[in-house]
């Protein structure tokens, strides 16, 4: 704003003229003050106000009101200048869910990974839930979420909302900018499956505590459907897994049982799906459920049986950290098929674990217990990465596990940049040689 006159001071102010004789308008800058500056043959002051344009800005044109207060030399005097506003989205926007299909009275957690230009009034930003289908009321407390920014970044965002789920039937999920004015984003709909009966959702990261630290089993669950991993070691002490990739439920829902495998494919570092060799079964295990966070595995696996009191592993951060929804068991399509990494998620902390080959060609694995999140340089995706370690313990199958023997090295670094839908991914991972970058996303089970 720009005054010209006999030494102008005192302020300006700037407000929109309302859109309805009568109405009252809405003031942009109160008074600010003028700085005065000297040119030859005249002088004039200045103001300046950044106004962001938010998503409560009506479509159309606006009438912007510009007033000075005058001083001791100068009059009061007021103009107008017309701007126009376009409807249409701030930015990029992506949805996950943390389960696509659960059961009556489990909870699901929907996840929203954004970006939004610098010109965007982040402070006002709101994103929501749009939801259609059985469950739409229990979506409402999703309707205006405000978004937490992703440190270091430039306009990146994430926002969570947790619901529970009441009635059975399908709901249809997408994310949007909250405002009539702002287009929705990028976001493709989400069908969520409410069963009327069926198991419990037991996915996460499994241990028998710290008296057997060292192994464990991760368990995906997409519906009534597990996708199970075992970790543990041979008679040598090398670390081996075992893959449970299917199974099936008793009548209540209180033990699942299935097939085990220990598949055969080339080394990490120059993998191709054509060299895996599932094989055949190796033995059996079943899961016990006797609550929500306790379980009997029972095995027999190359002729050596076992029983073990396993519990979920308890991993989360205090105090509690934000952070997107990643979680799950990812994989590198049917291309890269055999070989995946779990990440384990509880609040904001995520437990890896990487289960692929080694140069024998036999099932090998290594975990990453923790790690940091951050943005790609192109501000794009969000990372998540932290040091891998290899680790090496007492024989497994069928004796006493001695969790005093168990060894643990560092083996290189991980980075996982995950994409605005939460479903699409770029692992990149180092041990001892050259990197190695895969193109991931989140396998249904």
């Amino acid at each position: 704003i720009s005054v010209e006159g006999r030494a102008p001071t005192g302020s300006a102010r700037v407000s929109v003229a309302p859109p309805v004789v009568g109405a009252s308008e809405r003031v942009l800058c109160p008074a600010t003050p003028l700085v005065t500056q000297a040119f030859t043959g005249y002088q004039s002051a200045v103001a300046e106000c950044v106004v962001g344009i938010d998503q409560s800005f009506p479509v159309g044109s606006a009438s912007l009101k510009i007033v000075y207060s005058g001083d001791g030399n100068n009059p009061t005097s007021e103009t107008t200048h017309v701007v126009n506003l376009f409807a249409g989205s701030p930015g990029t926007l992506g949805l996950s869910i943390s389960s696509s299909r659960v059961t009556i009275g489990e909870s699901v957690t929907v996840s929203m990974l954004g970006k939004v230009s610098s010109a965007i009034n982040f402070s006002s930003l709101r994103v929501r839930v749009d939801a259609s289908g059985s469950n739409a009321a229990a979506f409402s407390g999703c309707a205006s979420l405000v978004p937490t920014a992703l440190s270091g970044a430039d306009g990146s965002f994430f926002a969570t909302c947790t619901v529970p789920l009441p009635n059975a039937g399908t709901t249809t999920l997408s994310a949007s900018f909250v405002g009539s004015n702002f287009s929705q984003g990028n976001t493709t709909p989400i069908v969520l499956t409410t069963d009327a009966t069926g198991p419990r959702n037991y996915a996460d990261l499994w241990w028998a505590g710290t008296s057997e630290n060292g192994w464990g089993l991760s368990i995906s669950q997409i519906g009534p459907t597990q996708f199970n991993v075992l970790y543990v070691y041979d008679e040598s002490g090398a670390p081996i897994w075992y893959v449970m990739p299917g199974g099936r439920w008793n009548s209540s829902f209180t033990r699942y049982e299935g097939d085990v495998y220990e598949p055969r494919g080339a080394p990490h570092w120059n993998y191709a799906a054509a060299s895996l060799q599932v094989g055949t079964s190796v033995g059996s295990i079943a899961l016990d459920f006797t609550s929500p966070g306790a379980a009997e595995m029972t095995y027999t696996i190359r002729g050596k049986t076992g029983t073990k009191r396993i519990s979920r592993q308890a991993f989360a951060p205090s105090p509690r950290l934000l952070a997107p929804e990643v979680g799950g068991l990812w994989w590198g399509g049917q291309a890269q098929n055999g070989w995946g990494l779990f990440l384990g998620q509880q609040q904001g902390q995520v437990f890896g674990v990487l289960y692929t080959y080694d140069t024998s060609n036999r099932p090998r694995w290594y975990v990453v217990p923790g790690g940091k999140w951050g943005v790609d340089p192109s501000g794009t995706s969000i990372t998540f990465g932290g040091a891998m370690y290899s680790t090496r313990s007492s024989a497994w199958l069928g004796v006493a596990y001695r969790p005093a023997e168990l060894q643990v090295a560092r083996a290189g670094t991980m980075l996982v940049s995950i994409g605005t839908a939460s479903t699409t991914a770029t692992l990149r991972y180092m041990m001892q040689g050259p990197e190695i970058v895969h193109s991931i996303l989140k396998q249904a089970c």
